[in-house]
């Protein structure tokens, strides 16, 4: 049975890809050279290095055969540095995966400063009780709710107001009407490259021209 080899702890996923510099530093790259490059760059971001003059190694990297890559490794190892450690690297990438260490151990940090109290830390909270229900249920707490009108009945207040509400007639709801009718055939006419006079002046032709829909197109605004 294969095995798969183990992931390197605290790997990152992936990496920033700055368009504009690779585009730049690879102008004069062949379109295999590119992907070679490119696919170097995951390996060393994978693995932590690339196989350098190892050139069985590198057309594995590459995805290559053996000829291809003795082919396009001596136009890309210049991107590479080989290390005290004997291991090919591109620093650019080493310096990207060091932005990232530093930038996930200071979340990590601010996580561990931060985050909601437990239970134990405040007074008079039960272990199976929230923070925010304590606060609801606690007499000194600061967030209230508005009390709630009994189910079966209507709040005296808003039956009290709705006395001073004003009647609705029927012309009321004409006249609405009338203004979106008429907003809505202006909006089409200005839609079709008519100014707002225009339009309004089209209005007022439509409605001479067809006096039964002049109800409907009566101007009632601007």
């Amino acid at each position: 049975m294969r095995t798969r080899k183990p992931k390197k702890k605290g790997n990152a996923p992936a990496f920033q890809f700055y368009v504009g510099d690779f585009m730049t530093g690879t102008i004069t790259m062949s379109l295999s050279e590119v992907g070679g490059y490119i696919r170097l760059l995951g390996h060393q971001w994978a693995s932590g290095s690339v196989p350098g003059d190892d050139v069985s190694a590198l057309a594995r990297a590459m995805v290559c055969d053996r000829s291809e890559a003795e082919t396009i490794w001596p136009k890309i190892r210049d991107k590479f540095r080989c290390k005290k450690d004997g291991l090919w690297r591109n620093s650019r990438l080493e310096k990207e995966r060091q932005k990232q260490d530093t930038f996930r151990k200071l979340q990590s940090q601010k996580g561990k400063k931060g985050g909601r109290p437990k239970a134990a830390a405040l007074p008079g909270l039960k272990p199976e009780q929230s923070p925010d229900k304590a606060l609801l249920s606690s007499p000194s707490g600061v967030r209230t709710d508005p009390p709630v009108a009994p189910q079966g009945g209507r709040h005296r207040r808003s039956r009290r107001a709705s006395k001073h509400l004003p009647s609705v007639t029927q012309s009321d709801i004409d006249a609405v009407n009338q203004q979106l009718v008429y907003a809505q055939r202006r909006d089409v006419l200005m839609a079709q490259g008519l100014t707002r006079e225009q339009a309004r002046d089209q209005i007022d032709r439509e409605r001479e021209a067809v006096p039964a829909a002049k109800p409907q197109l009566q101007k009632v605004g601007g």
